[in-house]
């Protein structure tokens, strides 16, 4: 791909355009009852008092309680155990107050407090492995680079995978750090109003106006957040220079990454790697990068990692780049 200079930002106009934050109200969804036990299936000791289930006994009658066994010996009720003729309940009769005889209090579902609460699973960290100069180099790739290739091309579907991925290693980023929080949240808040602007078809115009005002003026609502990510590509980039500076940056940028790994790569932290192969794409090193870009690529479509096999096809690849060169 042809190196594309990307000071178009420049010509834009840039007004400031505050964007309302949306509040998500959560509701109580606590929806259980007190916990009242109607009195069903106990043996009536008091001939005036009125069972629960609505059946008045003004004596002792031989009316059946709707299959609850009453204490007159006249009669068996109707569940089949046998109350004792003097009034006395044996002692083995309990309340019938379990959970078979009450009511559905609960709509079907058990009490929260006898329901088993799963052990949630540790949230993975993609990142947790890698320095903060490798985080933030993708990171400039997605929300510099990216970005002002959306203004050129107006590819939406990219656009949406470049804001997905961004607002995945922000996550992870906020996740592991300790310092930098107020700029990487700031980074999330610009993430999600670009992706809103986007499913509302405004985010031309939110690109043109509140992203360009962060770039040109420091007091911009995003401008901490663009500073720190354009900060940590210049002081990385600061020592290269000339025609070879961007195989020089794949070649350092390659052995960071390799030795941080540990035989893994996540796909989060080749973004940087394939926008380099991309720059120095030429007829010299066509074939190399040819055999790199699909691994890299495929990688990233797929959100994988680069296992063991495949970083070592990378490495004697980017090798022979090195004698190249």
């Amino acid at each position: 791909m042809k190196k594309k200079n990307f000071k178009w930002w420049i010509a834009l106009p840039g007004v400031i355009f505050t964007l309302p934050l949306v509040a998500a109200a959560c509701g109580n969804t606590n929806n259980k009852e007190m916990d009242r036990k109607p009195d069903q299936g106990n043996g009536q000791m008091d001939e005036n008092k009125k069972p629960d289930n609505g059946n008045n006994q003004m004596n002792n009658e031989n009316k059946p309680d709707q299959g609850n066994g009453q204490m007159n010996g006249n009669k068996k009720p109707d569940n089949g155990n046998n109350q004792m003729n003097d009034g006395k309940k044996p002692d083995q009769e309990k309340d019938k107050m379990d959970g078979n005889n009450k009511p559905d209090q609960n709509n079907g579902q058990m009490d929260d407090n006898k329901i088993p609460k799963p052990t949630p699973p540790e949230k993975k960290n993609d990142l947790e492995k890698y320095s903060d100069e490798i985080i933030y180099l993708n990171l400039y790739v997605l929300n510099f680079i990216k970005i002002g290739e959306f203004l050129m091309d107006q590819n939406e579907e990219k656009l949406l995978k470049v804001l997905n991925n961004s607002k995945s290693i922000l996550t992870d980023l906020l996740d592991k750090k300790i310092k930098d929080k107020k700029e990487i949240n700031l980074g999330l808040q610009l993430i999600d109003s670009m992706t809103d602007n986007l499913a509302k078809g405004t985010i031309k115009n939110f690109i043109q106006q509140d992203y360009v005002q962060s770039l040109r003026d420091s007091n911009g609502q995003y401008s901490n957040y663009l500073k720190l990510v354009s900060a940590k590509f210049s002081n990385f980039a600061l020592d290269f220079k000339g025609s070879t500076k961007n195989i020089n940056l794949l070649l350092e940028y390659w052995k960071k990454l390799n030795e941080e790994s540990k035989n893994s790569i996540s796909y989060k932290t080749i973004i940087f790697l394939e926008y380099l192969l991309s720059e120095i794409k030429n007829n010299k090193n066509k074939d190399i990068v040819d055999k790199i870009l699909p691994i890299v690529m495929e990688s990233i479509d797929k959100k994988t990692e680069l296992d063991a096999t495949k970083i070592k096809q990378i490495d004697e690849e980017i090798k022979k780049l090195n004698q190249a060169k």
